[in-house]
């Protein structure tokens, strides 16, 4: 401590990681500053006879992920890509619509596994996102936008997140499918009653 500031390193951990069988339900923690004893220590210490005044610094710990949600349509359009951050609230995942801060590199969207023509020998072949280079979470919610691939590039390819970079934010896959769905007659039957 030094003029009466000090700074520390803490760490948290969950008895489990997503993606795990059991979540763990968000837990509130609070923070406590208390001055080491010596010789000149006064015993100064942010907690107060009465529990309820105490003046410490509460954060309530959740298990996140990003969700990618998948999509599909014409290999001559650009495919928009909804990821949301969410949270496990001990039953299911909830979207946090208070998240205003998160961001990632347009690098960290990954693609793997790529079918039909949008893959050449073991890899897939360029496919570019249309966003910022550094898309930032605004309500929770990230809109990424895959950039149309042209005629005759259709299949499917799997989006997820890098987590290296948010660790603390996994990612589940998206699976975008271009030109797979094809336009043709549509019969329609009339009900008779």
């Amino acid at each position: 401590m030094s003029a009466g500031a000090a700074s520390a390193n803490l760490a948290y951990t969950f008895p489990t990681r997503y993606p795990a069988t059991a979540l763990a339900a968000p837990a509130d923690i609070y923070l406590r500053a208390r001055e080491n004893t010596g010789v000149a220590a006064d015993g100064v210490t942010s907690a107060r006879a009465v529990a309820a005044t105490s003046l410490e610094a509460g954060v309530t710990v959740t298990s996140g992920r990003f969700q990618l949600a998948n999509n599909y349509g014409s290999e001559l359009n650009a495919a928009p890509v909804m990821a949301r951050v969410q949270y496990w609230d001990g039953i299911r995942f909830v979207n946090s619509t208070t998240d205003q801060k998160t961001t990632i590199s347009a690098l960290d969207v990954m693609r793997s596994n790529c079918k039909k023509n949008l893959q050449t020998g073991n890899s897939c072949i360029p496919l570019t996102l249309n966003t910022p280079a550094s898309p930032l979470v605004v309500d929770g919610a990230l809109r990424l936008t895959l950039t149309a691939p042209g005629r005759g590039k259709t299949g499917s390819v799997d989006l997820n997140i890098n987590s290296s970079t948010s660790p603390w934010l996994p990612s589940t896959a998206a699976r975008i499918g271009v030109g797979v769905y094809k336009a043709g007659p549509v019969i329609y039957l009339r009900e008779n009653y």
